[in-house]
């Protein structure tokens, strides 16, 4: 469902207590995969993503767990304070920055993957190192720096080499889970994103060649707007 142009209050979605960072990578692993992300390597780039972007305490408003500013989108907004860095490693705070309020989990992967996408004039090259496997350290520092060269977030300090530490970090602590993580988890995806609301369709599949549309399982299509120029991570 897409909400209307109309600025909201900010609401907290984060997905687990800050603490349990084994529960905090397991349970978005899964949401990813009920979202049709089936490549395990991506879901963990994508995970990695999120944490790096709201971070372990997750500082998540409205699903925006990959920090997309409001941009183009035509749907709910709330601002929300944020820091940038200057070209001179500068931080500086913006306090009314505006970011994009999904009102769905699945919203918020789905616009993600129309950015980081092959049809992207910025992103293309991040999502052509993120869908590919083998080696994993390789990608995975490539697909930061691409989206890095992009111009998807301002902090240059957090590097190629630490990414790809992040990845593993998510790697180790998902396949660590036990048979009662992954209960815990499955619970919560149960609850956050009910199977008669999962996206079917995957936009990445067969090259990621959809278009500016997004899926879902009740074969409803809508337009989602916007373009790939207004992306920037939260900081703060």
């Amino acid at each position: 469902m897409r909400l209307a142009n109309k600025e909201v209050q900010p609401k907290k979605t984060a997905w687990a207590e800050p603490q349990d960072h084994r529960q905090i990578c397991l349970r978005m692993h899964l949401l990813l995969r009920r979202c049709g992300i089936e490549a395990s390597w991506i879901r963990d780039r994508m995970v990695a993503h999120a944490i790096f972007a709201s971070g372990w305490k997750q500082r998540c408003w409205w699903h925006n767990a990959w920090g997309v500013k409001l941009g183009t989108w035509t749907g709910y907004w709330y601002t929300m304070q944020t820091k940038e860095v200057d070209q001179g490693g500068n931080w500086y705070s913006v306090p009314g920055a505006a970011w994009r309020a999904f009102d769905r989990w699945q919203d918020a992967v789905r616009d993600y993957q129309q950015r980081i996408s092959p049809d992207s004039s910025r992103y293309a090259a991040a999502y052509e190192a993120l869908i590919k496997a083998e080696p994993r350290d390789v990608y995975d520092r490539q697909f930061w720096a691409s989206l890095q060269g992009g111009g998807y977030m301002t902090d240059r300090g957090f590097s190629p080499a630490q990414f790809h530490t992040l990845c593993s970090r998510v790697r180790q602590e998902v396949a660590a889970a036990t048979a009662k993580d992954m209960e815990s988890a499955n619970a919560w995806v149960d609850q956050a994103m009910p199977f008669e609301e999962t996206i079917a369709e995957d936009p990445w599949k067969g090259g990621g060649k959809t278009g500016n549309r997004f899926f879902r399982s009740d074969g409803d299509s809508r337009d989602r707007g916007g373009d790939d120029t207004d992306l920037e991570e939260v900081t703060e």
